[in-house]
């Protein structure tokens, strides 16, 4: 496994997230910005068991809507979620996720 703490995969035209290449990271990574692309769900990174990651940057995607992380143990370390410039559609899941972080006190999201 690779002792990565930040990986900033900004501005590469991704449409989906390479959960492979964060997978070698899990264990370490503490900071993960996919900022500037094209993503469409960020799913995909609350399966990937992030033990440690503090700080999920996705801002200026092309996210509707998000789900939040459905319990502790789903990224158990998460400080802030920045999710500013994503065109979100005011919906029930935008609601579990607020309170999801209203309930998890240390989470910020922007």
């Amino acid at each position: 496994r690779l002792k990565i703490d930040t990986l900033v995969l900004s501005g590469n035209e991704l449409t989906s997230i390479p959960t492979g290449l964060i997978q070698y990271a899990q264990n370490t990574l503490k900071t993960l910005s996919l900022e500037s692309n094209y993503l469409t769900t960020i799913s995909p990174i609350f399966t990937l068991d992030l033990k440690v990651l503090e700080h999920l940057n996705v801002k200026y995607n092309e996210l509707a809507w998000t789900r939040s992380p459905r319990t502790k143990k789903e990224l158990p370390m998460l400080k802030t979620m920045q999710l500013e410039g994503n065109q979100f559609k005011c919906n029930c899941s935008m609601w579990t996720l607020k309170s999801t972080a209203a309930q998890r006190t240390r989470v910020n999201i922007t």
